[in-house]
């Protein structure tokens, strides 16, 4: 199964090797930065002296934008994949945000 796009065939194996590294880096840091963020955004609405409302509203926008943000990076990250892939894998990712909570 070849998984190199028709532009990669002609580069030097280093040049693939790394491209393949920085790839790997971004699947893995994209989503463990948005993981941070939304455990800060928890933390936040944990131990805030925020009034009522302002809690409220940073939980309301937290959540919707917390759960948007997984489902966006995770379908991205089953898109790039072949298509064989793709089909398999993208049921799990829509209904996998409800598996979460």
């Amino acid at each position: 199964m070849d998984f190199t796009s028709g532009g990669e065939r002609g580069q030097a194996p280093g040049a693939r090797v790394l491209s393949f590294i920085g790839r790997v880096l971004l699947a893995v840091g994209i989503p463990a930065i948005a993981f941070y963020v939304l455990y800060q955004g928890f933390l936040f609405l944990r131990d805030s002296d925020a009034p009522r409302g302002v809690i409220a509203l940073v939980a309301i926008i937290w959540g919707v934008g917390g759960v948007a943000l997984l489902y966006w990076i995770f379908n991205n990250l089953v898109e790039r994949l072949p298509d064989e892939w793709t089909a398999r894998l993208q049921p799990f990712v829509f209904v996998g945000r409800l598996w979460l909570f």
